[in-house]
């Protein structure tokens, strides 16, 4: 990993950053991998667990930490982008244990790379929490990858069609440095119609009726189609209730409170669904 910050590489040390804070969030820690990389990493990462991604990938699927999932032991599990570092003093892990009942969906902060203010150009998630029996029952689709364009939302949607509740997090409690894209940006406009696929084929009626209808109207997609849904959809899943409420006073408050201050708000274009900084124009 390489991240640039006034021209001077931190990536080594913004990724053990991470990980300790998912480890002072109090999870276990493992991540997916090839085998080359498993053997560059091991000893820079003694306290992540690794397990083989099949032969032939270079990233891993969404159903392969399905796959870990299931096999790891565990109540309840998540995903998260390698690179976002969480904010601990949140306890999230008690959190999902005391309230978790569907699929919890966290936002980031991103961090300038000449600033390290906070930008506006956030319009997804990167990290998912949910129980680990639950993959059972989600129906596998092996398009979607990790970091991939629109895997985002259809994790939550893939939960939501098969019965979940989607919970969100009364603030962002990721940080994410900025970076120039790494994945195939070509797909931001090809694979939205899998987004729809999925929700006219498994239940898409309980979606606000008002969204569903546009959703599903028929069409072939524009550009301009395609970011006036994606808005709609982001909205709509930044609208879910979060997990739970800070007690007042506390220091849970106080954080929360602090990262809400410190998001940048949705343009009013951006909620209607109109304007997207996110997409390629």
């Amino acid at each position: 990993m390489k991240r640039s910050v006034h021209g001077r590489d931190f990536g080594r040390a913004w990724q053990s950053a991470c990980i300790d804070s998912w480890r002072r969030a109090e999870f276990r820690v493992v991540s997916l991998n090839t085998p080359e990389e498993i053997e560059a990493l091991h000893s820079f990462a003694p306290t992540v667990e690794f397990k083989e991604i099949p032969e032939g990938r270079a990233r891993p699927l969404i159903t392969d930490f399905f796959t870990a999932a299931s096999s790891s032991g565990s109540k309840i599990v998540g995903i998260i982008n390698a690179d976002c570092m969480m904010i601990p003093q949140i306890k999230l892990a008690q959190k999902l244990t005391d309230h978790l009942d569907g699929i919890v969906i966290a936002e980031r902060l991103n961090l300038s790379q000449q600033t390290l203010r906070p930008t506006s150009d956030n319009g997804g998630f990167d990290a998912f929490f949910f129980e680990a029996a639950a993959v059972a029952t989600i129906e596998r689709d092996n398009h979607w990858r990790i970091g991939g364009v629109w895997y985002d939302f259809w994790l939550p949607l893939a939960f939501h069609v098969a019965g979940f509740e989607i919970k969100t997090l009364p603030a962002p409690i990721l940080l994410h440095l900025n970076h120039n894209a790494s994945y195939e940006s070509l797909g931001w406009e090809s694979d939205f119609p899998r987004l729809i696929n999925l929700l006219r084929a498994r239940g898409g009626d309980r979606l606000d009726s008002n969204l569903m209808a546009e959703l599903l109207r028929t069409r072939k997609l524009r550009t301009k189609d395609v970011r006036v849904l994606a808005g709609l959809l982001l909205a709509w899943l930044r609208s879910h209730k979060p997990l739970w409420s800070p007690e007042a006073g506390s220091i849970d408050e106080l954080m929360t409170s602090v990262l809400k201050v410190l998001a940048p708000p949705l343009p009013i274009l951006y909620r209607l669904g109109l304007v997207s900084r996110e997409f390629p124009p």
